[in-house]
Order: C-alpha cells, then structure tokens, then sequence
C-alpha cells in the first residue's frame, strides 16, 4: 500500500536481471526535484547489486541436506583410506 500523493517513483521495467521482472524504488522528500540521472544512475547500481531472493537460493532443501550429509560422510571414510594406505 502506498501512502500520501507526493511521493516520486523510479520504476524500472526491464531491469536485465533473471529474478527481477521490474523494480520500483520511492525517492526521500529531501531528494525529490534533484538530479534525475544521478537518481536513476543510484537505482540501477542498487538494482544491479541485488541478488536472488532468499527462496530461490535453496529452492531444494532435501538435496541441500544431502550434500551436506555426503560431505560430513566424506571425512571419516577419506581418513580411514590414509589410515589404510599408511599401514599398508
């Protein structure tokens, strides 16, 4: 919900970033009025910045546990093979 009817707003619709379809950023009162490329040249170094959202980095979580299991398995078995190569 957007409140008050003075409020600037630099929409960005294509925004070249494959989780972001448009983004939208409200300008502070204090720089509304101000430097127009300076403003959008600040929205676009923001923008591109971003990251992927949170519930995209582990979209799987049973196969992100898995590989953490697999490689806290991985120790124990990669010592016992120098162990046996070093006695051996």
């Amino acid at each position: 919900m957007i409140k008050g009817v003075s409020k600037q707003i630099i929409e960005i619709a294509q925004t070249e970033n494959p989780f972001f379809e448009r983004a939208v950023f409200f300008v502070r009162r204090e720089y509304i009025g101000g430097d127009e490329k300076k403003l959008t040249g600040e929205a676009w170094r923001l923008l591109s910045s971003a990251k992927r959202p949170p519930n995209a980095q582990f979209k799987n979580r049973k196969r992100v546990l898995f590989l953490r299991g697999m490689v806290a398995l991985s120790y124990p078995v990669l010592a016992a093979v120098v162990y046996l190569i070093a006695r051996g």
